[in-house]
């Protein structure tokens, strides 16, 4: 992919593509679930990062980072959370029960958004 096909100007961060870091977002029951979009999403993001509230839960063969907040923790916090792990130029937030057929299609467009609109703030793909 060149720069004219994202609308990028040479030389500029917009021709480059955004260091994408992917929070999965997780609840009690949900491990497995996150663990297949985490396997989804690994080979496509720069960084991988599962916040969930099973403590329970053995992550040694699981893809990306697992941390571990109290069940207590409900959105809000694990929203807070993943704004302090944060390290990327774009952060991609899915929640563990969300279904889509091609995760790599989702993150191909959130790289291709933010490498064409300067200043995007929020997008949400349309799949």
């Amino acid at each position: 992919m060149t720069d004219a096909d994202v609308g990028g100007v040479p030389g500029t961060a917009s021709s480059a593509r955004p260091r994408v870091h992917a929070f999965v977002i997780s609840w009690s029951g949900y491990a497995d679930k996150a663990a297949a979009i985490a396997t989804a999403l690994e080979a496509e993001v720069d960084q991988l990062t599962v916040i969930h509230s099973e403590p329970g839960v053995v992550n040694r063969h699981r893809p990306g980072k697992w941390v571990v907040v109290p069940d207590s923790h409900f959105y809000g916090m694990k929203f807070r959370r993943s704004l302090e792990l944060f390290a990327g130029d774009v952060m991609l937030q899915i929640q563990a029960d969300a279904d889509c057929a091609d995760w790599r299609l989702v993150v191909e467009k959130t790289k291709l958004a933010f490498a064409s609109v300067p200043r995007l703030g929020v997008w949400a793909p349309d799949v």
